[in-house]
């Protein structure tokens, strides 16, 4: 017997109607049953979940459903002149609202430059995923020719804590890193931003009175760096603000860079500095598909003009860097560069958060350990 993570069932044996029915009840009975089954293999060690009653605490970010990242799927919505706008779905961002959610309910924003989309998951109905009446517009998904609020129900959103349980609909699965050994500071690079000229708060953009943005500071390093290719991405919907290529007798390095401003001048403890940022990071596991990460370069390169934009390398330097022709091994790496982070100073629940982060990443496939560019 085989299954599937779609609920599907199957069999290759052959044989007549009433045979097949007796297997339906055989399935039937298997499934209503309480006792907990031993395959004697790898299965036995995946948790099932458990029926979620309530909202856990601290809930930190959000991911999409497997299927947005298995397929395209687009989006039309109208932007305040009126004019039809189509985007990609893995093109917009993906955030939790904490200033509107509660113990009863997480908020939750779909955004990009046009659009911002709030809606709320909630166990107060049979249907967890409801739409703000207070968007302006109506989002349809295309391919299914439903609303997105239906979509999102169809296919919810993934909702980890800061310790890295998650839920999706009505299943919640406990945090699988338990024990997790404090964050190692020896792969946290504390910057002197006043030194290289930085306005610590300014992520992006032309310089202020105070210095250069992060993106700027980044840009030069990473360039002036061995990378074979740096890919800025900024915008929503980004597999990172910046994608570099390195090659070495071993291994080809795909790291993806993720910045965030620090909230204010002086770097400390700013839990709320982590989690976006955090949450970015840990998204870097549906990239390890090399295939799709070129797909989603060309892509945004093509459609996003000088938005997204090689400052070191090309187009057909990443299809040769990643033809797997080449056979070395490839290596991923996350990269959190926020100011806002004090390496003398990591507050203990962000230590933890990075540390989890660290082991999430490490556990899910090809990954190097986190790294994290901060402050003094």
């Amino acid at each position: 017997m085989g299954f599937s993570s779609s609920a599907k069932l199957w069999s290759s044996e052959k044989t007549r109607i009433p045979e097949l029915l007796e297997w339906c009840g055989q399935l039937a009975r298997k499934i209503a049953s309480e006792r907990d089954p031993q395959t004697q293999s790898g299965l036995d060690l995946l948790s099932t979940g458990e029926d979620l009653s309530r909202i856990p605490e601290h809930v930190a970010f959000a991911d999409w459903h497997e299927d947005v990242f298995q397929q395209p799927v687009t989006v039309r919505y109208s932007n305040p002149q009126g004019h039809v706008v189509t985007r990609q779905l893995l093109d917009l961002d993906l955030r939790i609202d904490f200033d509107r959610s509660d113990a009863q309910r997480v908020t939750f924003l779909i955004s990009d430059s046009v659009l911002t989309y709030r809606a709320q998951f909630s166990l107060e109905t049979d249907r967890y995923i409801h739409e703000s009446e207070d968007n302006n517009t109506e989002v349809i998904v295309d391919e299914q020719g439903m609303t997105l609020e239906d979509y999102l129900n169809y296919f919810p959103p993934v909702f980890f804590t800061a310790d890295f349980a998650n839920f999706q609909g009505g299943n919640f699965f406990a945090a699988t890193i338990s024990g997790a050994q404090p964050f190692d500071l020896q792969r946290f690079e504390a910057v002197d931003w006043a030194n290289a000229a930085v306005d610590i708060e300014h992520e992006f953009g032309n310089p202020t009175a105070q210095g250069r943005s992060i993106h700027e500071y980044l840009c030069e390093r990473l360039v002036a760096s061995d990378a074979l290719i740096v890919f800025y991405d900024h915008g929503s919907g980004e597999a990172a603000d910046f994608l570099t290529c390195t090659e070495t007798n071993d291994e080809k390095r795909i790291s993806l860079y993720h910045c965030k401003g620090s909230s204010g001048d002086v770097p400390g403890r700013r839990l709320n500095d982590a989690y976006e940022v955090v949450g970015q990071a840990i998204k870097c596991i549906h990239w390890i598909k090399t295939q799709a990460l070129f797909a989603s370069v060309t892509r945004r390169f093509n459609e996003r003009e000088n938005a997204s934009r090689f400052e070191k390398g090309d187009l057909e330097v990443l299809r040769v860097f990643l033809d797997p022709a080449r056979r070395k091994r490839i290596v991923f790496e996350s990269v959190i560069v926020q100011p806002g982070f004090s390496k003398a100073r990591l507050d203990e629940r962000i230590g933890a958060l990075l540390a989890a982060a660290d082991g999430f990443l490490y556990d899910s496939g090809p990954f190097a350990r986190l790294r994290i560019i901060g402050s003094e």
